[in-house]
């Protein structure tokens, strides 16, 4: 009798362990799902809140297709080197200016940020503005010049005018002297940025996402500051096999 009077106490010190060895873990255990349950469910709603967002910004862009052709045009996702030779060559014959030497050059942003170049290509997390460098020489008058270097900053594709050089002509006068000439001959060097698309946005933090509306000040700021068209590349017409044969 005294023996169970003394194993009854043990009984009830080996329940009381036992509890805090596996219950009160298994407690805490489920208190933390409960907590990263809470934070998830707190994830999906925010994630959901961003999709309906998302949703409403794409039906204020199908709306807005004139804004978004402007920006498009502005700020293309790829060089398009021929339209940039193409609306260079107009401008300066539109102008009466000889062109000469056009070269275009990409450089990537890992080739800017070796060459140590400062560029205002910070847009987002991962994207960075590339940059097209173009080179050509220009002989006119002052004026005819001047105005050309206006039309391409006046353009509706973003550059910026990297360099430019200018220095007088002489042309072969009498008794093999050469004379001064009214013309004058310019050394530009030009950059054409672009931003290459993405298929995913990375940073949902984006304030845009909390807003849930564009902010098309920028596009009243490029029709502001732009005037000249962007001329679009027309595909050349077919012709024949053979262009000899009658």
């Amino acid at each position: 009798m005294r023996l169970k009077i003394l194993l009854a106490p043990i009984l009830m010190i080996v329940i009381i362990v036992a509890v805090i060895w596996f219950v009160v873990p298994a407690y805490q255990g489920m208190s933390q799902k409960r907590s990263e349950l809470k934070e998830s469910t707190a994830k999906l709603e925010d994630l959901q809140n961003k999709s309906k967002t998302a949703d409403k910004l794409v039906g204020d862009l199908q709306a807005k297709s004139s804004e978004q052709a402007t920006v498009l045009t502005y700020l293309p996702a790829s060089t398009l080197e021929e339209q940039i030779i193409d609306n260079l060559n107009y401008i300066a014959s539109a102008e009466g200016v000889s062109i000469y030497n056009l070269s275009v050059k990409t450089i990537s942003p890992q080739e800017i940020a070796a060459a140590g170049i400062v560029a205002a290509n910070k847009s987002t997390k991962d994207q960075s503005l590339t940059l097209t460098e173009v080179s050509y020489g220009m002989v006119g008058s002052y004026d005819k010049i001047k105005n050309v270097l206006q039309k391409v900053f006046m353009l509706k594709r973003y550059n910026g005018v990297k360099s430019i050089s200018i220095k007088s002509v002489s042309s072969p006068g009498a008794e093999n002297k050469e004379t001064p000439s009214d013309n004058l001959q310019a050394d530009v060097k030009l950059a054409f940025d672009y931003l290459e698309g993405k298929e995913s946005l990375d940073n949902l933090d984006s304030p845009l996402f909390t807003t849930g509306t564009f902010d098309m000040k920028a596009v009243d700021d490029i029709n502001q500051l732009t005037s000249v068209e962007v001329i679009k590349i027309t595909p050349p017409a077919t012709g024949r096999a053979n262009p000899f044969l009658p």
